[in-house]
């Protein structure tokens, strides 16, 4: 009897604990899958916090002259290795004196399928900032053909980042003409659709893009053939592109303040897991 009684003592402890393990085992768990449920949670708040910092850049393409002087476009210019790759529209640039002539590139005639042309001169300066202007000479070689002029245009800007991979490439707008100039040459009037498309290049290749059209107000912007524009289009022409170039210097201290709040939010939530 009594041999019973301890066999039966002994079968209830053993059952005692094995439950007890069982209970402690499933506590275990069910402590680790919420602690890993809330450690997913912090993980995605991380997440969401990072996403919110991260937002796209938006698609900019006039910027603010005002306040900017003459003379500081010329020193800009130089002090921050800019360059301007154009046709005879870059020439009005250091015929005006706006732009240094080591500053700009051009050539009369010139367009994007033959810009090549120029490239030893920009490799030679090699430049931070490239801004390129080409117009009225694709208007008349490409005659109403946008998706031949942004061919070639997409061909040239890699012919540019394969020799210069850390340049900053700025697209600047096709400008109107004068319906005189498109009368006379009947592929200039296809200005609007090409700018167009070259807008959405830019955007599809992540470019800056610059219009510049708000500095032409009618005909008497533009000198006799309707096509260039008078003295004042290029210094106005001249202060967008450094109101841009010094708009991306903001923007990189803004970028590295940031990526130091944001390494803030990441080492905090790291800290609250356990």
């Amino acid at each position: 009897m009594k041999k019973s009684i301890e066999y039966s003592l002994i079968i209830f402890l053993i059952v005692l604990f094995i439950s007890v393990d069982v209970l402690l085992i499933f506590k275990y768990q069910r402590l680790k899958n919420d602690s890993l449920s809330n450690n997913e949670g912090k993980k995605e708040e991380v997440k969401e916090e990072i996403k919110e910092e991260v937002k796209p850049k938006p698609f900019i393409t006039e910027y603010d002259i005002e306040g900017i002087e003459d003379d500081e476009v010329k020193n800009i210019f130089s002090e921050y290795k800019a360059m301007v790759a154009s046709d005879s529209f870059g020439e009005g640039l250091a015929a005006y004196k706006v732009l240094n002539s080591e500053n700009v590139v051009y050539a009369r005639g010139r367009r994007v399928d033959n810009m090549s042309k120029d490239m030893s001169d920009i490799v030679n300066y090699n430049p931070k900032y490239l801004f390129l202007s080409y117009s009225a000479n694709d208007l008349i070689r490409w005659n109403g053909n946008s998706e031949g002029f942004i061919e070639a245009y997409k061909k040239s800007i890699s012919g540019i980042l394969e020799k210069l991979p850390e340049v900053l490439i700025i697209v600047n707008s096709v400008i109107p003409v004068t319906k005189k100039a498109y009368t006379n040459k009947p592929g200039l009037k296809y200005y609007n659709e090409f700018n167009d498309a070259l807008k959405e290049m830019a955007k599809s290749m992540d470019l800056d893009f610059l219009e510049n059209s708000r500095f032409l107000t009618g005909d008497d912007s533009y000198g006799a053939d309707g096509i260039h524009p008078k003295r004042y289009y290029f210094y106005m022409w001249g202060k967008q592109m450094v109101s841009f170039g010094l708009l991306q210097i903001k923007v990189f201290v803004l970028l590295i303040m940031k990526l130091k709040n944001l390494n803030h939010i990441v080492k905090k939530h790291m800290r609250e897991i356990p």
